[in-house]
């Protein structure tokens, strides 16, 4: 999708990483042309970058499948946590948490 299609809360996946659109401002530049300032959060680590695309530039659009996992037990650095739809159960460790 081309930079002037985004909005905010969108996924956009830029250089093979994932990122959410936390903010997006269209700026006008003096004699250039407008850009857009955005500012993107990253899905793997959560550190926030400030991004300014020219109208034309163009991002690949991420869908992500969103699902509620309610949290079952801890066995050492492992947790287990189960789709509270399909009760299909998954095992993440401690890195999947970060510091949260």
């Amino acid at each position: 999708m081309r930079a002037s299609q985004m909005q905010k809360g969108q996924t956009v996946k830029i250089d093979e990483k994932l990122y959410a659109i936390v903010d997006y401002q269209h700026v006008k530049l003096g004699k250039g042309g407008a850009v857009y300032q955005t500012k993107l959060k990253s899905i793997a680590d959560g550190s926030i970058q400030n991004v300014r695309l020219r109208a034309e530039e163009t991002v690949e659009e991420a869908f992500l499948d969103k699902r509620t996992y309610e949290y079952l037990y801890s066995s050492g650095s492992e947790h287990v946590l189960m789709d509270t739809t399909t009760y299909d159960q998954i095992t993440l460790d401690d890195d999947a948490f970060g510091d949260g």
